[in-house]
C-alpha cells in the first residue's frame, strides 16, 4: 500500500453502508487538513460511488483509499496506528475486537454494542456517531500522542482475550450449566 513510516494508518473494516458510518471519518480528515494521516476502508457495498464522489469532492485522494474486499485484514491491521468503527449501530462489532487482538486502540461510536468492550479510555476514544468534531478530536488524539496510542493498544490486546472463543464457551458452559439446574 506504500505506507511510509511517517504516515498515521486508521483503518476500518465493514460494508459500505449508511450504518457503517464512514463518512465521518472522511469529513474529520477533510476539516483536519493533515496529509500525513491514512484512511483505508476495507469492504464494498452501496456507498462505494457516494464515498468515491465525497473523497473527491474532498479532495483526499491521496488520503483515503476504498480498498473493497480483502483477504490479508490481518496484515492490513499490524499496518495500521488505529482501528475506526464510526457505526451508527452495531451489534457486537467483531471487526473491532480482532483490531484489539491486533493491538491496535479504536476510535467508535459510543452506542450499544460497542459499549461492552470500549466502556473507558483507557482502550480508544469513544464518539458521538453524528459529530465531526468528536472523531476530529480522537484522531487527532491518537496521532498527537505516541505514549497515550501504544498504552490504549496494550489495554485493547489484554481485554480483547475476554472475548476469545474459549472464554465464551466456558460462560455459556456456565450458563447452561445453572439453567438446566432449575
Amino acid at each position: 500500500l506504500g505506507i511510509g513510516l511517517e504516515e498515521f494508518v486508521i483503518i476500518s473494516v465493514g460494508e459500505l453502508n449508511q450504518n457503517k458510518n464512514h463518512k465521518i471519518i472522511i469529513e474529520a480528515l477533510a476539516e483536519m487538513r493533515n496529509p500525513r494521516i491514512k484512511y483505508f476502508i476495507c469492504g464494498q457495498g452501496e456507498l462505494y460511488n457516494d464515498l468515491k464522489n465525497l473523497i473527491q469532492r474532498k479532495v483526499l485522494e491521496n488520503q483515503v483509499y476504498l480498498l473493497g474486499f480483502r483477504e490479508d485484514i490481518k496484515e492490513l491491521l499490524y499496518a495500521a496506528d488505529v482501528f475506526a468503527l464510526p457505526s451508527k449501530r452495531e451489534g457486537l462489532g467483531l471487526a473491532a475486537i480482532e483490531a484489539m487482538a491486533a493491538g491496535l486502540p479504536l476510535i467508535a461510536s459510543n452506542i450499544h454494542g460497542i459499549k461492552d468492550y470500549l466502556s473507558d479510555t483507557r482502550g480508544g476514544f469513544s464518539c458521538s456517531p453524528s459529530s465531526v468534531k468528536d472523531f476530529l478530536c480522537a484522531i487527532n488524539g491518537f496521532f498527537s500522542d505516541d505514549l497515550y496510542r501504544c498504552e490504549a493498544g496494550e489495554h485493547n490486546q489484554r481485554k480483547s482475550i475476554n472475548f476469545d472463543k474459549g472464554c465464551t464457551e466456558k460462560r455459556m458452559k456456565k450458563i447452561y450449566q445453572m439453567i438446566s439446574d432449575l
